[in-house]
């Protein structure tokens, strides 16, 4: 991990073995969840469409979209878009962000 630390943005070595200890040393997914995370914190387009979740908004929804960028990307920006709703419209039931989230693959 250190070797390809440069890949995600150097992170302190306390970082990186809390990462491997959470996958149970397994190198492959510390080093996909770490440059995930380092993808969506340093892309600023997206932080300023996702409405600037920070860093622990990204650790769950990296989380719930199995440490891919892709999945992680598509739901903040879903949550952002509910928020701006939620603004608009009034509060909207857990049943109807739930479905929407599901109706888009996100659940």
């Amino acid at each position: 991990l250190k070797h390809k630390s440069d890949e995600f943005g150097a992170p302190p070595r306390k970082e990186l073995e809390g990462v491997l200890a959470k996958h149970d040393l397994n190198v492959d997914m510390a080093l996909k969840e770490l440059a995930s995370s380092h993808t969506l914190l340093t892309d600023k387009d997206f932080l300023m469409s996702a409405g600037q979740p920070n860093k622990d908004d990204v650790q769950r929804a990296l989380t719930s979209a199995a440490y891919e960028y892709e999945g992680a990307k598509a739901l903040l920006l879903h949550v952002s878009q509910l928020k701006v709703e939620t603004e608009r419209w009034g509060a909207p039931s857990r049943e109807h962000i739930e479905e929407t989230l599901v109706a888009a693959g996100l659940d």
